[in-house]
């Protein structure tokens, strides 16, 4: 019987297909965070208020300044009425428990230096912050 040697240095390399899956995985983390920075902005809600427009504003402690998050009754910046509402609900909720919220921004602009009244960007979501 003929002994038959493999040099390995000669063979192709087998590749496991979860491993190209990471990859493109972590190539699109890679170029996502540096093109977009986002920000959690936590603090306490001091005030909110709605206007005769409909616009829902509310003056936190991570901004120490008015901020519109929506309006309940047009679609603002994205938002839906629906949502407007809710948030609206939560805020308030927030307010009189003096529990912290997180606005969630997907701009790359300080907490504290977003812009204020109707000129803020509309957050991408508004949450009870839990311990």
């Amino acid at each position: 019987m003929r002994k038959i040697s493999y040099r390995t240095e000669h063979l192709p390399m087998r590749r496991k297909p979860w491993m190209a899956g990471i990859a493109v995985f972590v190539g699109i983390l890679a170029m996502s965070s540096v093109s977009h920075a986002s920000q959690w902005c936590k603090g306490q809600v001091t005030s909110v208020l709605t206007d005769s427009g409909g616009n829902v504003m509310v003056f936190t402690t991570f901004r120490q300044d008015w901020l519109q998050v929506c309006n309940i009754t047009v679609l603002w910046k994205g938002v839906t009425t629906d949502v407007c509402k809710s948030w609206l609900g939560t805020l308030t909720a927030l307010r009189l428990a003096q529990e912290p919220a997180v606005l969630f921004y997907t701009e790359d602009t300080a907490c504290s230096a977003i812009a204020s009244y109707g000129n803020a960007p509309a957050p991408n979501y508004v949450a009870i912050d839990t311990p």
